[in-house]
């Protein structure tokens, strides 16, 4: 639940950043309405309509078609993993890591996979670095929480950029 929660948290201010500079694209809603009680689905994947899902909890993975150019860090906990459209995911993960390492990470592996880092912002105390490769979009979205720091990537893979 706290994942849900952070993702919330990120998806507004960073779809916000995402669209800064981009032409005006129309708005996406990945949420599941009328989802049966956490019981029926014991991994916590929650099926979806069309090509969406929706996984929190225990036994989780990334988002089935999560680009493998996009680097993972090592050692983190995977919260939440949706996939919100086929060209759309949202990973929310956690690490006892520094903020500014994590940052550090991000840029130094993303740029070896061929992602240039092209903004950054700092709102409500996250901060925001954006990478773009190919017309791919990859936000990296850093909360330092008490005791652990919690990361989001926000990745747009095709048409339909946020």
């Amino acid at each position: 639940m706290r994942g849900l929660v952070y993702l919330l948290l990120w998806l507004v201010p960073a779809a916000v950043f995402l669209s800064c500079g981009q032409e005006e694209r129309s708005a996406r809603n990945g949420a599941a309405e009328g989802a049966a009680p956490e019981e029926a689905f014991p991994a916590g994947e929650v099926p979806m309509k069309h090509d969406f899902s929706f996984t929190a909890g225990v036994r989780m993975k990334l988002p089935r078609g999560f680009p493998d150019d996009i680097a993972s860090y090592p050692g983190a906990e995977l919260r939440l993993s949706q996939k919100k459209s086929p060209v759309e995911f949202v990973v929310v993960l956690a690490t006892v890591d520094d903020p500014s390492r994590v940052e550090s990470w991000y840029r130094d592996r993303m740029r070896e996979k061929g992602w240039q880092p092209t903004r950054e912002a700092d709102l409500d105390g996250r901060r925001y670095v954006r990478f773009e490769k190919e017309g791919r979009l990859v936000t990296v979205a850093i909360d330092p929480e008490e005791g652990e720091t919690i990361f989001s990537l926000i990745c747009t893979t095709g048409s339909g950029h946020l």
